[in-house]
Parts: C-alpha cells; sequence; structure tokens
C-alpha cells in the first residue's frame, strides 16, 4: 500500500510544472502533497481509527438528520390530530346539544354551510289515553 501512494505522489506535479502548465494555484498543489504524503505515513491502526472515527462522524450526522426530518413530521401529524380532536368534540357537543334539547324543531346553521340544517330530536312515543278493550 505504501508503494502504491509513493508511486501516486511521485505522479503528482511539482510546484514549479503545476504553475507552467496551469493546473492549479502553486499552493493548492504542494497542500494535496503533504497531505497525500502525511497519509502514506500513517500506520495501519491509525488509519483504522481514522476510518473509524470518520464512520462514527458520518453516522452521527445521518442520525441526526433522519431525527430532524421525524420530528418535523411528528409535529405536522400532531397538528392533524389535535385538529381532528377539535372537531369531533365540536360534532359531539352538537349532538348532544340536539338531543338534551325539548321537542321542536330545530335549525342547524353551521358557519361554513351555505344553507341551515333542519333538525329535530327524535320525539317521544306518547301513549293514547282513552278507551281500553279489558
Amino acid at each position: 500500500m505504501a508503494a502504491a501512494i509513493t508511486a501516486t505522489l511521485a505522479a503528482l506535479p511539482t510546484c514549479e510544472t503545476a504553475g507552467a502548465q496551469g493546473v492549479g494555484p502553486i499552493g493548492e498543489t504542494s497542500l494535496l502533497k503533504a497531505y497525500a504524503l502525511a497519509f502514506a505515513q500513517l500506520d495501519r491502526h491509525e488509519i483504522a481509527a481514522l476510518a473509524l472515527t470518520l464512520g462514527v462522524l458520518c453516522f452521527a450526522v445521518v442520525t441526526a438528520i433522519l431525527l430532524v426530518r421525524t420530528r418535523h413530521r411528528l409535529a405536522e401529524t400532531e397538528a392533524f390530530a389535535r385538529d381532528e380532536n377539535i372537531a369531533s368534540k365540536a360534532e359531539i357537543d352538537r349532538a348532544y346539544a340536539l338531543l338534551l334539547s325539548e321537542p321542536q324543531i330545530l335549525i342547524a346553521w353551521a358557519v361554513a354551510a351555505e344553507e341551515p340544517g333542519f333538525l329535530s330530536p327524535p320525539a317521544p312515543r306518547r301513549r293514547r289515553r282513552g278507551c281500553s278493550n279489558r
């Protein structure tokens, strides 16, 4: 592995030839060469530690992004559930008001509706008074 890295470093253009060929700024090539040379001098256990550190860092970043996205979806779901709960409670209150009212014709006009709804609670059955066949 060290031989491959050394061959790669030898193939890199030097500072003088890079500036003359227009490859890039002179400092950029020497900085790249310095990083490659430093990486070539690392031992196997140092490379393993570096790979492990970068893996943990990538895992932490991906996990944080997923956490933020999940919390955002949860907030949207909670808001939808809260709105649905309020609407259900309003319907239940309206039904109780209609069931507990006196027997009469009621007109319920919802705010969003264009026409009113004519409602009446079920009338209790009345016994007929009169002659019985006993």
